[in-house]
């Protein structure tokens, strides 16, 4: 059940995501020429993952701009997940170890 909820919070996340982009791009300063667009579309993954004040002016700079700022997220997502499965594996080790009783009665309720 948690899976199913999880799985339809990600994929709405995303849909919405590709919907804002979509958006961005196909506005009416957009629709005007493939530029626009393109600076429609860098705008908005720029505001989406970090706000950089200076661009760079070539298209090739610009796409290597956008490829690092996206990199950077996920491989920062990926280390902090790291660390914290870490630390949730070691929380969960802790609270299921149980002791082994002999000659007692557990009451429950």
């Amino acid at each position: 059940m948690q899976a199913r909820l999880q799985r339809f919070l990600t994929l709405g996340a995303i849909a919405i995501l590709v919907l804002l982009i979509v958006a961005f791009v196909w506005s009416e300063e957009a629709l005007q020429s493939p530029s626009r667009a393109w600076e429609a579309l860098s705008n908005a993954i720029i505001t989406l993952v970090g706000e950089y004040p200076d661009r760079p002016r070539t298209l090739l700079g610009q796409v290597v701009q956008l490829l690092l700022l996206l990199f950077g997220t996920f491989a920062f997502g990926a280390l902090i997940g790291k660390f914290s499965s870490y630390f949730v594996t070691q929380a969960l080790a802790q609270t299921l170890a149980m002791k082994s009783f002999s000659n007692h009665i557990i009451i429950c309720n």
